[in-house]
């Protein structure tokens, strides 16, 4: 995990505990003094991938803060996703 990754990983953990949702990507590229939030994107997307952040179901307007912290503790070794057999089946349930 780089030290990016770490710092988005615990901003979730922080904001998680004080708000039970997930922060914007506006929120996260501020607290880590980031002007542009498509980097912030990015980094998320492939902490969801590792398994150290999980994307979580959501619907309307809560979509976008539907991320929660991951299976993947960030001093483990992230396992790869397991394959999606079908289009309801959730890999982390």
């Amino acid at each position: 995990m780089t030290e990016k990754m770490r710092a988005i990983w615990r901003f979730y953990r922080d904001f998680w505990k004080e708000n039970q949702y997930g922060p914007s990507f506006r929120e996260v590229a501020d607290a880590l003094g980031k002007n542009n939030t498509s980097s912030i994107h990015r980094t998320v997307t492939r902490m969801i991938s590792r398994g150290y952040l999980k994307k979580m179901a959501g619907e309307g307007k809560t979509t976008h803060r539907a991320i929660a912290i991951g299976p993947v503790n960030p001093g483990e070794q992230p396992k790869k996703a397991p394959e999606k057999k079908g289009p309801e089946l959730d890999p982390w349930e």
